[in-house]
């Protein structure tokens, strides 16, 4: 896990990056709380601060140590539903719908 390792190495600060696709970075409320328990979970092995990197982040790391982070601007996203994951019959159920509505 890189939290374990940036405690290891003694990183002053810890950057996670490149998260999988399946997780906004759009800043909804739901994109928050995914990058919340990530935060939260490397902050279990690493003792400094922790940054999630969303698209377009920039970090300024200054020679005397002072680090600034340049966030882009939010983007208004629509909320996704709590569950996105769909069983196949969900699946074929709303197939058959959009099917008998045409």
């Amino acid at each position: 896990m890189a939290a374990q390792f940036a405690s290891e190495i003694g990183a002053k600060r810890l950057v996670l990056t490149h998260f999988s696709s399946r997780y906004l970075g759009s800043g909804s409320a739901y994109a928050d709380g995914v990058m919340n328990e990530i935060r939260n979970l490397a902050k279990q092995h690493y003792g400094g601060p922790v940054t999630c990197a969303r698209d377009f982040l920039r970090v300024e790391m200054q020679v005397n140590g002072e680090v600034h982070e340049h966030h882009p601007p939010r983007q208004p996203h629509e909320e996704w539903p709590g569950n996105i994951f769909k069983t196949a019959s969900e699946a074929e159920g709303e197939e058959a719908v959009e099917a008998a509505a045409e």
